[in-house]
């Protein structure tokens, strides 16, 4: 029977799960209400984007790289060291002349306070730092987008699946209540030797084939519910009602915007993340210049004494300037130099192949996407004219016109499109979200 499933059908349904929980990012998030939430796919979306953990993470790089450019600023502003001593010596040496007493040539007790501010004048590497800080700010922005539009996909995804299991299996259900009626009308029939006792052993077997399936198909909307509920946040124990019907999700699906947009890679969010890792690569050869070159830095130190009647020859006020100049370093510079030169061109190897790469997969998608539509169309007829024939051959089976085996075949028939439906389904709506992804443009 159709709803038999094999094993490799099996560990596909698992590795769906498993996709299913990797996107959702085990973002469970407490909310105490026990009232039932209606959502929207579009209402879906909204609340998992505001919920999801993975996407929280995300942010707070972004929050993260933001504090890293201030922090890399913050290097070149003045910087002030206050520092106080206190020395404390047991024993302290004297100097004696002849038998008079000892001159102490320290203090037992000795305290003293030092202030000293520093202000970078000139460093290259400090430029490009700051450089980089501010790439590195963009490039985890952009990556928080990314996050959001595989997360968007995944919620749309998981939302679907619900939809489209449930619709299987009530109608799988309603097929199950024709065959045991029809069995229990067969077999009051041969109580009274009307017919045969293989028919009411065949049809046995297809009231048992279908139980069988019906339970499967409600166990996987059972974790299917339950991992779109972590998708969202929600407690697992939210009652929850999708109030879109699959059908008018399908239906939307064909949309001509998305026929006729034209695809810009230069507007894409991995592009544009290849970008920022090309720019990374060259401030990396830029940083490694920057180290022949000198650093200069000025200085302020005050110094006050806090010791009675001590001498102290250390000025009170100090100001000087530190010029740094790299010189022989082994050629440990121009290694380095060398090495950041070959990964720029890596980086833009790769940025290369990223476009390509993305105009490919749009094309790949595209075509996916309509012939999944195509296929939807096609498995539609399919199941509408097997369901016809199968109502047809139950009337008959009724009036002894066909035999139970030959219900029986167009049973299967009529179930085994009715699964090709589903699935069609399924990968129309699965490429019309992975198209909209790529078709997303990312925001400047």
């Amino acid at each position: 029977m159709i709803y038999n499933f094999s094993s490799m059908q099996k560990n596909v349904i698992y590795v769906l799960l498993w996709v299913l929980m990797m996107g959702a990012g085990y973002s469970v998030k407490a909310q105490s209400s026990t009232d039932t939430l209606r959502l929207s796919l579009s209402e879906a979306i909204k609340l998992g984007v505001k919920n999801n953990l993975n996407l929280q993470n995300s942010n707070l790089d972004y929050q993260i790289a933001q504090k890293k450019v201030w922090e890399v600023t913050a290097l070149g502003l003045p910087q002030v060291t206050a520092t106080g001593k206190y020395t404390y010596l047991p024993t302290v040496a004297e100097i004696k002349f002849g038998d008079g007493p000892g001159i102490p040539t320290g203090l037992t007790h000795s305290k003293s306070v030092d202030v000293v501010a520093s202000q970078l004048i000139f460093s290259g590497e400090w430029l490009v730092g700051l450089q980089a800080a501010s790439v590195y700010k963009m490039l985890e922005k952009k990556l928080y987008a990314k996050s959001t539009d595989q997360t968007i996909e995944s919620i749309t995804n998981a939302y679907n699946a619900v939809l489209i299991t449930r619709e299987a299996a009530r109608n799988l259900d309603s097929t199950l209540a024709v065959i045991k009626k029809l069995y229990e009308e067969v077999k009051a029939y041969n109580a009274e030797g009307l017919n045969e006792e293989t028919d009411v052993d065949q049809l046995k077997i297809s009231v048992n084939n279908l139980q069988s399936g019906v339970e499967t198909l409600k166990g996987q909307l059972n974790t299917l519910d339950l991992l779109l509920k972590i998708q969202l946040g929600l407690e697992l124990n939210q009652p929850l009602v999708l109030t879109n019907s699959i059908n008018d999700l399908v239906a939307l699906a064909p949309l001509q915007s998305i026929m006729v947009e034209n695809f810009d890679v230069t507007q894409s969010v991995d592009y544009q993340l290849a970008q920022s890792q090309q720019k990374i690569a060259k401030l990396s050869v830029n940083r490694e210049y920057t180290k022949f070159l000198p650093t200069l830095a000025g200085f302020y130190a005050y110094h006050k004494n806090l010791n009675n009647f001590s001498l102290d020859f250390q000025a009170a006020n100090t100001f000087g300037l530190t010029l740094s100049i790299p010189l022989i370093t082994g050629g440990a510079r121009l290694s380095t130099l060398s090495q950041a030169k070959l990964g720029y061109v890596k980086s833009q190897n790769s940025y290369k192949l990223a476009e390509q790469g993305l105009i490919t997969q749009f094309a790949a998608v595209r075509n996916a996407y309509l012939s999944a539509y195509n296929t939807y169309l096609n498995a539609k007829e399919s199941m509408e004219l097997s369901l016809r024939v199968y109502n047809k051959d139950v009337i008959k089976y009724k009036e002894g016109m066909v035999s139970s085996i030959d219900l029986t075949t167009s049973q299967n028939q009529y179930l085994a499109s009715q699964k090709t439906y589903y699935m069609s389904q399924q990968a129309l709506l699965t490429e019309k979200a992975s198209l909209e992804r790529i078709l997303t443009k990312s925001a400047n």
